[in-house]
């Protein structure tokens, strides 16, 4: 990457905490730390660095235009996000003549970051993935308390009736899937591919 004609863009995905500000590239909870050093270190090398930070669907104002209608969440997914990044790069890469992008995120972005280097390795030639939990199951004990106390602790933005708000849509989606009429409600409503599928969570049941 060292090469003085090499046009390297590095992109900081979002997808987690607050919406991205005009300084998130420079003072934020998103995209500093070693890869702005990495980015420095590579430009008093003598290569072109691009720094980007790509706001994930349905964050701040990246929404689908809905008019006067209520937000549809059929619309958000990893998929979706990840192929937004893939049209970004594209785009961007060959308006600034880019011809190699490094993704970078830590947690969920940093699980869309490895995801679009393994989805578009024609596109994203390296990802740096942080703390992303890639291998996950539908059952994660260890995860899901963790994010249970970060959702109820006020020192990161989160109260006890938040954590009310995502049990008790947990429970509501629950209880759907354990009827037909219910299963095919949660499908029209998220644009599920295979709605069967919902049937074997009824069956597992929890939550």
């Amino acid at each position: 990457l060292s090469s003085s004609s090499l046009h390297v863009g590095f992109l900081c995905v979002g997808g987690e905490g607050p919406p991205l500000s005009p300084h998130v590239l420079s003072d934020s909870v998103h995209c500093t730390g070693d890869m702005l050093e990495t980015a420095r270190r590579l430009h008093a090398e003598g290569t072109s660095v691009r720094m980007y930070a790509l706001e994930h669907r349905y964050y701040g104002e990246s929404l689908p235009d809905f008019g006067d209608g209520p937000v549809d969440y059929a619309y958000l997914s990893s998929r979706q996000a990840l192929a937004d990044l893939a049209q970004f790069v594209t785009a961007m890469g060959a308006a600034h003549d880019i011809s190699r992008w490094v993704s970078f995120g830590g947690s969920y972005p940093g699980m869309l970051a490895a995801w679009s280097r393994t989805m578009y390795p024609h596109l994203v030639f390296a990802a740096v993935s942080n703390s992303a939990p890639v291998g996950f199951r539908l059952d994660m004990p260890g995860y899901y308390d963790a994010v249970a106390r970060d959702l109820a602790d006020a020192r990161v933005g989160g109260s006890d009736g938040c954590l009310d708000v995502v049990r008790g849509g947990h429970a509501l989606l629950q209880d759907l899937v354990g009827t037909e009429g219910g299963r095919a409600e949660v499908a029209r409503k998220f644009g599920l591919c295979d709605p069967s599928a919902l049937g074997d969570a009824s069956r597992r049941g929890g939550g």
